[in-house]
């Protein structure tokens, strides 16, 4: 089955992981199959989102995909992770989308 990672992304357009879409996933089982990651040091998600579930219908880029209100598997980054290195070799990050890739429920 297909999963959908999304890395340090300041929003995906919707309010909520049962909004995604993926063949053969039911909309209600998406959460199960979605998983988001980022750090608290990378600026672009930092700075494009409105951080609060009371803001989110308001933020132009949609909830924040790494959260908990989003509803999908947030995972872990190393805390001071810039916007290009999640996918440097032994990074939290990486070792989380291997982990989905793998087929872990949980990275």
């Amino acid at each position: 089955m297909d999963n959908l990672v999304m890395v340090a992304s300041p929003g995906v357009g919707v309010q909520h992981a049962t909004d995604l879409h993926l063949d053969g996933v039911p909309s209600d089982q998406m959460c199960n199959h979605f998983f988001a990651t980022k750090s608290a040091a990378d600026m672009v998600p930092a700075w494009t989102n409105l951080h609060s579930p009371a803001f989110d219908r308001i933020d132009p880029l949609g909830r924040d995909p790494a959260t908990n209100w989003f509803s999908g598997h947030p995972f872990d980054s190393d805390p001071a992770t810039g916007h290009t290195e999640y996918w440097d070799p032994n990074s939290k990050s990486l070792q989380g989308m291997a982990k989905v890739i793998a087929g872990a429920s949980t990275p």
